[in-house]
């Protein structure tokens, strides 16, 4: 059977809705003819969403369009305490809440009264005080996404990149961080994207929040992370060294004989 073009099909089914009308419930034999019109003009309609379709396959408008490969990404900081940015600061968190806790200090939430909230601020202050010079060292699998010079002399740049889990997939959010030229052969802004080996320091800078009747404000846009209430955290790196990741190739095993 010979296919219908989809102009005739357009052409049989705006004659049949013209002419149904004309004699429908005039009888009851009308009444059957006017059923099996529609039933008609169903099937023509199928027939043309079948003919449309065929075109377009041939067209190849119909071909899905290849979506690029996104690299997996995670919220779970795993279990390393400073194995990436996540993991630091739930650690300096839970380190926060468990050294004021042990001096008998309650953490306050958004019920507890002023007498509470300036013996907290007091000691909260002194344990900003003992972290002022915390230095963590980290080596860390990254991936940076961009780079740009921020220095000509000396040569710096800064870094926009991810932590990388075992699974070599993305830790939580992109972070800064900015290298100095030294700590990296032959590094130029196009090249710095891709994976490397990271070595260097971690380095919390840890403070409290401006009280609320101060004028002067800590934290005016809300930027800044907090580690526990009114105790901002931001974690600033010193790299030593960044060597660019090469995977592992397998190796043949040798032939006992």
């Amino acid at each position: 059977m010979v296919a219908m073009k989809p102009s005739l099909l357009f052409v049989l089914i705006a004659m049949l809705h013209v002419n149904a009308p004309a004699h429908a419930y005039a009888t009851d034999a009308n009444a059957d003819r006017v059923r099996a019109l529609e039933t008609q003009i169903q099937s023509l309609q199928q027939q043309l969403k079948l003919s449309q379709a065929r075109v377009q396959e041939l067209e190849g408008t119909t071909q899905p369009i290849a979506q690029p490969n996104t690299p997996a990404t995670t919220n779970d900081p795993g279990t390393d305490p400073w194995g990436n940015p996540s993991a630091a600061m739930r650690t300096l968190g839970n380190k926060c809440r468990e050294d004021l806790l042990a001096k008998g200090q309650a953490i306050p939430d958004a019920n507890a009264d002023a007498k509470i909230w300036r013996s907290y601020r007091l000691k909260a202050t002194k344990w900003v005080e003992t972290m002022a010079k915390l230095k963590q060292q980290v080596e860390w699998k990254i991936s940076v996404s961009e780079a740009s010079l921020v220095n000509s002399s000396p040569r710096e740049f800064e870094f926009n990149a991810h932590v990388l889990n075992a699974d070599g997939a993305r830790v939580g959010n992109s972070f800064v961080l900015r290298c100095p030229a030294t700590a990296a052969t032959d590094l130029t802004a196009a090249n710095a994207p891709g994976i490397w080996i990271l070595k260097g320091e971690l380095i919390p800078n840890i403070r409290m929040e401006a009280e609320k009747t101060d004028i002067r404000q800590a934290n005016p846009f809300g930027l800044t992370p907090t580690i526990a209430p009114q105790v901002e955290c931001k974690l600033n790196y010193a790299v030593q060294s960044l060597t660019r990741f090469v995977a592992p190739t397998a190796t043949t095993p040798a032939i006992v004989k």
